[in-house]
């Protein structure tokens, strides 16, 4: 084999690695945000005619402000990932461009 030809070779390897972990984590992530909507959804029927009278207390209380963070940390998480995953794929393909071939 050419040395590039394994070069792809090591690269595919790795990135099987990598793309079960972000997979993983990705999968974590959207977990969460349907945890999230769940919740969301049987707050919402709990508060469907008195939402108006229950505002300042509904935004004031302790699950609000957990449901307000499990939203930030699984909407940032899953961008986190996807970034990664963009970028992983980036310098893959830019380490097989025919100018680095050329090069060596």
């Amino acid at each position: 084999k050419q040395w590039y030809q394994r070069r792809v070779a090591i690269t595919a390897g790795k990135i099987k690695k990598m793309d079960s972990v972000h997979s993983a984590l990705l999968s974590l992530y959207d977990m969460g945000i349907g945890i999230y909507l769940s919740i969301l959804s049987f707050v919402s029927f709990y508060y469907r005619k008195s939402y108006c009278r229950a505002d300042r207390t509904w935004r004031s209380s302790v699950t609000c402000n957990i449901l307000g963070f499990l939203y930030q940390w699984c909407s940032f998480g899953s961008l986190q990932v996807i970034v990664a995953i963009s970028l992983t794929r980036c310098l893959v393909i830019k380490s097989l461009t025919p100018t680095d071939i050329k090069s060596r």
